[in-house]
């Protein structure tokens, strides 16, 4: 057979099965996450791992339905399946590994010839590249609202359609969309999909000594997807993250990453300090979208034990936000103004008083899922607001104190078939993801049960 038409044939079979269903979850949002160990140290590879793991918590707190393909299951067939959405219509994708530019031999069917043009790739686990000219045919639904790619020279260009017919480009490959804005930061296009990469190299997570630049991705995933009613945007994140790449930036446009990262070294020859460029990152599409698709919905008060029941529906994620070993406040309910807009008004202020004894008498004979029902009435943690409830106001009538917001060694017991699952809450805001069997939990700190104030996340 002519070799020309051979490797014809090789497209077309390429672009065909590219374009066929994976046997994948469907959901209404996904959230994938890969990463390569190729050809990395056991330092990067853990510091990498721990990114991604990262990324898919807040993923799920954010109200999407979480494949952390990091390691093995980084592979090209799933590439092609997160680039049509994975198995959704609203999807994001991270990648964290080696990236690589070149110049490639691209047939041209229609001119009967070869071009020499550019193209970029990203790596699956086994050092295998995955090219974007491949990646660009399973991402025509435009599913794909994140793209982020934290490997070199994915963000180099936009990218577009080379003489030959073919796709370049990550960016371009990711959101199919070759009109977007190449600052997507400072000049947003209109449109739903951003994309995020490096132009030249990404710096890899040992490099400078600190944690710097996973702090900031993982800054980052958490004021986009698990902020709260504050919603913030793509932009807002970048912003929020940007004092985590550098104590004194107030915005993302004040960081290295996005201004450009610079190094050192000394010259052999002239002993000299030379200076070299290494790279930003760079912003394309529209970065005034958000992403989360969960709010912060209800919270819930209990006993000084620690006991809770999970909520119906069931919430994706809790958030410790206060603790207390006092059993004198047990039965302070209302008073204070919750820490979201979107929770009643019924909070704890640390005084049990009229208030709370008006608030909880006034529930009594609901159930959950009435009318007019309110967790932070339903004292004693069964589903229902009774006398015993009432008891409990009552025995604290008078009796104030504090409540201790220091989350460090926090953990969270979950009750679900087979046996207990123990996660430790995320120090700095008290999140944990809820397994989906899950139908109770207990609180603890050091290991002992303690009392808390719950906050429940749902999907919008």
């Amino acid at each position: 057979m002519n070799l020309y038409l051979r490797n014809a044939i090789v497209a077309l079979v390429a672009l065909f099965l590219c374009s066929l269903p994976v046997c994948q979850i469907v959901s209404a949002a996904s959230s994938v996450q890969f990463g390569s160990m190729w050809d990395l140290d056991a330092e990067e590879v853990n510091l990498e791992n721990n990114v991604a793991l990262k990324v898919a918590f807040y993923s799920v707190v954010g109200g999407y339905d979480t494949f952390n393909y990091y390691g093995i299951w980084t592979t090209a067939d799933n590439f092609y399946w997160a680039a049509e959405g994975g198995g959704s219509d609203t999807s994001l994708a991270f990648y964290i590994g080696h990236g690589y530019q070149e110049l490639s031999w691209n047939w041209c069917p229609w001119l009967g010839g070869w071009f020499l043009e550019q193209q970029f790739s990203i790596y699956d686990n086994w050092g295998n590249q995955v090219y974007d000219r491949d990646i660009f045919p399973c991402s025509a639904a435009q599913n794909v609202k994140l793209a982020f790619l934290y490997a070199c020279r994915q963000g180099d260009t936009l990218g577009g359609t080379h003489w030959s017919g073919t796709p370049f480009g990550m960016p371009f490959a990711w959101l199919h969309d070759e009109t977007v804005s190449t600052d997507g930061y400072a000049c947003p296009s209109s449109g739903s999909q951003v994309f995020i990469g490096f132009n030249g190299s990404a710096p890899q997570l040992v490099s400078y000594g600190d944690l710097r630049y996973s702090d900031f991705m993982v800054a980052f995933y958490y004021a986009a997807l698990a902020y709260g009613n504050q919603d913030y945007s793509v932009k807002q994140a970048l912003d929020y993250a940007a004092k985590f790449e550098n104590s004194s930036c107030a915005t993302f446009a004040d960081t290295d990453l996005y201004r450009g990262i610079w190094d050192s070294y000394c010259d052999p020859g002239s002993g000299r300090l030379v200076w070299e460029w290494i790279g930003n990152m760079r912003v394309y599409g529209n970065s005034n979208i958000h992403l989360s698709k969960t709010t912060p919905t209800f919270a819930m008060k209990t006993t000084a034990g620690g006991n809770f029941y999970v909520p119906s529906g069931p919430p994706t994620a809790v958030q410790i936000y206060q603790l207390f070993n006092n059993s004198g406040i047990v039965g302070d309910q209302t008073g204070a103004t919750p820490p979201y807009t979107s929770l009643s008004n019924y909070y704890p202020n640390g005084q049990v008083d009229i208030y709370d004894a008006i608030f909880v008498s006034g529930k009594v004979g609901k159930s959950e899922g009435q009318s007019g029902w309110e967790y932070m009435a339903d004292v004693t943690g069964n589903r229902i607001i009774d006398i015993f409830d009432c008891i409990q106001v009552a025995n604290n009538y008078g009796k104030s104190g504090t409540y201790i917001t220091d989350l460090t060694n926090v953990t969270v017991t979950f009750s679900v078939p087979g046996g207990p699952i123990q996660e430790s809450v995320e120090w700095t805001n008290g999140l944990a993801t809820i397994p989906p069997s899950a139908t109770s939990f207990t609180v603890k700190r050091n290991g002992s049960p303690i009392g808390a104030v719950a906050i429940f996340w749902s999907r919008d």
